[in-house]
């Protein structure tokens, strides 16, 4: 493959860091994602490869980022007349023409833009607006934004949130995902599609489907204009069809998620190969499927896999894309024929990593009430069992564990420590009635999960009971605190970003997840006493006399910079050796390879005090 660089900014060499892949997409004649800077670890760029040559589509000095939500997704979109983005410093929309020059394209002060979709006019896009108006909660709407004139004019508005506005190949009409407060987006939203009339207004608008007890998400225009959506109706995420005369339709019964958890935005799972052939990225357990349906006669095939996490699926009639993340390899853009049951080609990415160490086993264990759990568990390439253990928290909680890579994981296995990476209930990828079982009980059902998991292995002489530590972040933090409030043996804790003030939270959280702990805690915080007995600002008392690290990055705009200190000042008085670290330029994770190297470095001393080299 050769490689040249777009007119007027050429490729510098190759970075140094680790490269950040993101969001592949595809048009008829070449692939598109998101990178890393080679020039700015921090930023993200538009790069490409058409004719079999490597193209970067934006210039140094604009990182492409949204920030919609405070997790933006949904940043950039390719279309005939060039590359249209979200600026990452001051969230307006840009376009990259065919000569390589760069205009703005529009953007109020006020505004904030994700989830961009095409319009059949080449000068306009459709996209989720955030609007924010000094301190009072942000606005958001589904806006037309007109290029050449740096105009955005509003289509739907009334709801809270907004996500995947679609406008089918005609313009004649324009579908929607919508829901409000207290839901999250996977609790309960609807599918609206309405027509667009001369004058550009959405008339005659239908709801689909959808309710406060039906999450829908990722509607699409299907080749033959009829409307596809995915809906956990059943209990487990699959694909559905909408015609207007025929109604809806149910296209596949896996017992396996199809799609996940919108805390990005522009996310997708499946796609079209023909009009009756769908490409659809399945999770069942925290493992990945590849499936192709066949529409005609409801068969479907699945497409091997290697271990690993598969995101982002971009299908057009003869090729599938994927952004593929594996234990052992860096993030690589992997592409399919579409047509041919053949290998995939790694188009990005996709080194072997040295610094790998051990592949997760995907084990079981019997959990509270007779449940299964399932978690990944990294045995350390050196020493024999039963090992020093350390317990890995996701956060969300609604994430999930994935047998991807992750650097501090391997940096563990170095240490001699084994791994234990737990989907406690509340985990995305098992279906809605697993994501609903941490209803109400946030800060204990997880943590019995884990310590369920904990005694497992201890049991089957995989795991030093006198040797346990925890780490996690944002709200893993928080399940980490919970964890050392109520079973207190283990020897040390490193946290991220950790949710330490219930109360706080709800008054600082970004508007999309200011209500979550409605669900999670249960009513509000001002009519439940449950946000102040289950902050860790007011368990501290509680907690053993261990080494405890916690990272902060200063421009947090999730877990407030200033709840850590007064968690991390309490966690003092009380005589508990914590450590607080501050990243200045750091939001809610960390991306600068320096700050990451020193989180390496002292988890290694806190973990590890003989000082042993891994």
């Amino acid at each position: 493959m050769s490689s040249r660089a777009h007119p007027e900014y050429p490729l510098t060499a190759a970075p140094t860091v680790p490269v950040r892949l993101a969001e592949p997409r595809l048009d008829r004649e070449s692939v598109y994602w998101l990178e890393s800077a080679p020039e700015d670890e921090t930023r993200m760029a538009v790069f490409g490869i058409r004719h079999a040559t490597l193209l970067r589509l934006t210039p140094p000095g604009y990182g492409v980022r949204s920030r919609v939500h405070e997790y933006g997704g949904g940043a950039y979109i390719p279309t005939a007349h060039g590359i249209v983005f979200v600026g990452d410093q001051d969230q307006a929309l840009y376009r990259v023409l065919g000569d390589g020059r760069i205009e703005l394209a529009g953007g109020l002060r006020s505004d904030r833009y994700a989830d961009l979709s095409a319009h059949p006019d080449l000068d306009r896009i459709v996209a989720v607006v955030e609007r924010r108006i000094g301190q009072r909660e942000p606005r958001n709407y589904v806006g037309l934004c007109n290029l050449r004139e740096r105009t955005c004019t509003l289509l739907c508005q009334g709801a809270d949130f907004y996500l995947a506005p679609r406008i089918d190949v005609d313009g004649g009409r324009i579908c929607w995902i919508e829901w409000n407060h207290p839901d999250m987006p996977w609790q309960g939203t609807r599918l609206r599609v309405g027509r667009l009339s001369s004058t550009g207004q959405v008339i005659e608008v239908v709801t689909v489907a959808g309710s406060r007890t039906e999450s829908v998400l990722e509607p699409s225009w299907g080749p033959r204009g009829e409307l596809y959506f995915l809906s956990d109706r059943t209990g487990f995420s699959n694909l559905y069809r909408w015609h207007p005369g025929r109604g809806t339709e149910a296209l596949c019964h896996k017992h396996a998620e199809l799609g996940r958890p919108p805390w990005n935005l522009g996310q997708s799972s499946y796609g079209f190969s023909g009009a009756n052939t769908v490409w659809a990225a399945f999770v069942r357990r925290a493992q990945n499927e590849l499936w192709r349906l066949n529409l005609t006669d409801g068969s479907s095939q699945r497409v091997p896999l290697p271990l690993g996490d598969l995101t982002h699926l971009s299908v057009t009639g003869r090729r599938v894309v994927a952004l593929f993340n594996s234990a052992d390899h860096s993030p690589a853009i992997l592409m399919w024929p579409a047509a041919r049951r053949t290998r995939p080609r790694t188009l990005r990415g996709g080194a072997a990593l040295p610094e790998f160490r051990a592949a997760p086993e995907s084990i079981e264990f019997p959990g509270p009430l007779g449940s299964r759990i399932q978690a990944f568990f990294y045995r350390p390439p050196l020493g024999t069992p039963p090992f020093p253990l350390l317990i890995r928290c996701h956060g969300g909680p609604t994430a999930m564990a994935t047998a991807a890579h992750d650097a501090r994981i391997q940096s563990w296995l170095g240490l001699g420590l084994a791994v234990l990476d737990v989907n406690y209930r509340g985990s995305s990828g098992f279906g809605r009635a697993y994501r609903e079982a941490l209803a109400g009980c946030w800060g204990r059902g997880e943590v019995d999960d884990i310590e369920w998991g904990i005694r497992f292995l201890i049991r089957k002489g995989l795991a030093q009971k006198t040797r346990l530590y925890l780490s996690g972040s944002s709200a893993g933090g928080f399940t980490v605190l919970g964890i050392l409030a109520r079973y207190p043996h283990f020897q040390a804790a490193s946290l991220l970003y950790p949710v330490t003030d219930l109360l706080s939270l709800e008054q600082t959280a970004p508007k999309f997840e200011s209500h979550y702990g409605q669900f999670l805690i249960g009513g509000t915080a001002q009519q439940s006493e449950r946000y102040l007995l289950r902050s860790p600002l007011n368990q501290a008392a509680r907690l053993p006399q261990i080494p405890l690290l916690i990272f902060q990055g200063l421009e947090d705009p999730v877990v407030s910079p200033q709840d850590t200190r007064r968690y991390a000042a309490a966690l003092e008085r009380l005589g508990v050796p914590v450590r607080l670290i501050e990243f200045a330029g750091e939001g809610h994770g960390f991306r600068r390879s320096e700050n990451l190297a020193r989180v390496f470095q002292l988890e290694s001393e806190l973990f590890n005090p003989a000082g042993r080299k891994g």
